[in-house]
């Protein structure tokens, strides 16, 4: 786990979900000790929120109300009317309460974000470096980190074999950073007891087996923080980085028959649910057909997402957010004209499926720990900029 060398603090923790609880109920510095659990807000807008929600509970019942108390009675009235959205059970409702009302809750931004953020700041103070507001990176690392610089020239000089270096680079460096958030983010869901320790476990090792035979990166994706199951096998950086659900990927675990079929979907084959389906019977797998047909029904919450939504709707295919963050450009458009130059250039159309060795993705993986790490640290590793106002108002620099 990456912890930061200065203040060792560690930018992927994520603290238990009970322990926030506790922690947000805990009084604040400062703040009166007496009857702490009953400082509840009355002011004119909060006691107009609630009006509208405790519409048979006057002023004086809710002055009465802890704030644990006051959350509940909310909560239960947004559950009531949820369930009537939806169509649903309670459960559904109750989930979708959560995600709607407790965003909060699990505050993490994902890795792909992080090492995007550090591609640009690294960017940034590199052009600070080069006006002279500054300190230089040491040699070493100045020149493992060139490679981020001036990227869309150095593809459109290089070709095709530059372009998919630098897909394979990308996207190892995104699997290797939603790992490390993606394993903080599970023991928070397992606390909370939306999946097991042994489903994630299971997931995780079989989506590397599928990595080694699909020849892409293969992530577990987590879904949101009250979302049960996912089924959506979504891809990015030319179909290279591969994100399925620890549901989905427990079922195809517990299925080896059809893994050729897995694997194909892995690869991109695929473009919806239906197809996989219609793929299974296909092959003379009518049994798993079903079977995997029944699993997705799991999936299904009321009327806002039916079984023919899980069936029809396609596979979420994105450029990659480091494709931006590297070449200057919202990698998020597929259709971003910038990027489909790029793509034409190394002669690649728009939606090809690249893959790679299982040599490849070991060695970019372990390249890309190196990347990340330089990234994070870089900021921190150049020696501080001293400043001094003269008399005369201007500004000149003391430390060189």
């Amino acid at each position: 786990m990456l912890v930061d060398k200065t203040s060792g603090h560690n930018p992927y923790y994520i603290k238990p979900y009970s322990q926030q609880l506790k922690e947000e109920a805990a009084p604040k510095d400062g703040a009166a000790q007496e009857n702490a659990a009953y400082q509840v807000d009355i002011s004119a807008d909060t006691m107009l929120i609630n009006a509208k929600t405790f519409k048979n509970i006057d002023a004086s019942q809710l002055r009465a109300l802890t704030p644990e108390e006051m959350q509940a009675k909310r909560e239960e009235k947004e559950s009531q009317e949820s369930r009537t959205v939806w169509g649903g059970t309670a459960l559904e409702a109750c989930e979708y309460d959560y995600e709607l009302n407790h965003p909060s809750n699990e505050v993490l931004i994902d890795g792909e974000t992080l090492i995007s953020w550090a591609i640009q700041m690294h960017q940034n103070d590199k052009a600070a470096e080069n006006a002279g507001n500054l300190n230089r990176l040491s040699g070493s690392l100045d020149k493992a980190l060139s490679k981020f610089l001036n990227v869309y020239e150095k593809i459109t000089a290089g070709g095709a074999s530059s372009f998919r270096e630098y897909n394979l680079t990308f996207a190892a460096m995104t699997f290797e950073a939603e790992t490390r958030t993606n394993d903080q983010k599970a023991a928070n869901r397992i606390e909370r007891g939306q999946f097991t320790n042994a489903e994630y476990q299971q997931a995780k090792s079989y989506a590397q087996n599928l990595q080694q035979k699909a020849g892409v990166f293969v992530l577990v994706n987590l879904g949101t923080s009250s979302q049960r199951f996912e089924t959506s096998i979504d891809s990015s950086y030319n179909n290279s980085l591969v994100k399925v659900g620890i549901k989905e990927l427990g079922f195809m675990a517990e299925h080896k028959e059809a893994e050729s079929i897995w694997v194909s979907a892995i690869q991109g084959k695929y473009h919806n649910q239906g197809e996989i389906v219609q793929a299974l019977k296909n092959r003379g797998l009518s049994d798993t057909a079903a079977t995997y047909t029944e699993h997705l029904q799991k999936a299904v919450r009321g009327k806002v997402y039916t079984m023919d939504n899980v069936l029809n709707n396609n596979f979420t295919r994105e450029t990659g957010a480091l494709w931006a963050s590297s070449t200057g450009f919202n990698g998020r458009e597929v259709s971003d004209t910038n990027y489909q130059k790029l793509q034409q250039q190394a002669g690649i159309e728009n939606g090809s499926n690249l893959t790679y060795s299982v040599r490849e993705l070991n060695r970019a993986l372990n390249q890309a720990i190196e990347d990340n790490n330089n990234l994070y640290h870089a900021p921190g590793s150049r020696a501080p900029v001293s400043w001094r106002i003269l008399d005369d108002g201007s500004v000149i620099r003391t430390d060189t």
